[in-house]
């Protein structure tokens, strides 16, 4: 009797052991096809003026574009650390920081300022033709001087980095107090 416990007991403890393995790769695999956690796209500007005064300026009034590429390129996306990742078509706005890209539906959305520390661009969805990288992890030189989530291009590997910082701000333009002009530069 003691005999047939144990070997009941041994199966029954195999069992769950495989259940639990089976489980965790399951969990494993949601957790891969998870989409960055992210808020629909707000399609404008904060100007500011006297007194703290902000005036939000739709981008469809500004001239230019605020994006580095207008079109959408591939990129893979990542998170806190390298096993956060997503492929995806992906913009990089260049006037507040933001990660622009397109979730499984096709609707343009936000990532959360500080999700995203690399982007990497590729050519096509082929991700062996890479185009450039992009990272806001950088602690030194400081280049973050307004609070700003900027990305900065890497444009070599190796002890020594060369950095490019890109950024787009919103010009004015008065054309005798009559109406105000907005571009991009």
């Amino acid at each position: 009797m003691k005999k047939n416990l144990r070997k009941h007991l041994w199966y029954g403890m195999t069992a769950l052991l495989a259940v639990l393995c089976i489980a965790a790769n399951g969990h494993a695999q949601v957790i891969m096809e998870a989409m960055p956690n992210a808020k629909p796209m707000d399609a404008s500007v904060l100007i500011y003026g006297a007194s703290n005064f902000s005036n939000g300026i739709p981008y469809s009034k500004v001239q230019g574009s605020p994006f580095l590429q207008d079109n959408w390129q591939w990129a893979i996306l990542y998170g806190q650390d390298n096993r956060e990742r997503w492929l995806m078509p992906t913009r990089l706005n260049l006037v507040s920081g933001e990660v622009h890209f397109m979730n499984k539906t096709g609707e343009e959305m936000v990532a959360p300022a500080g999700m995203i520390h690399k982007i990497v661009f590729y050519q096509d969805k082929d991700t062996t033709k890479q185009l450039s990288v992009f990272a806001n992890d950088y602690a030194e030189p400081l280049i973050n001087i307004e609070g700003k989530n900027n990305f900065t291009q890497l444009l070599n590997e190796g002890n020594y980095q060369l950095l490019k910082l890109q950024r787009r701000v919103v010009a004015e333009t008065d054309s005798f107090h009559i109406a105000k002009r907005y571009s991009f530069r």
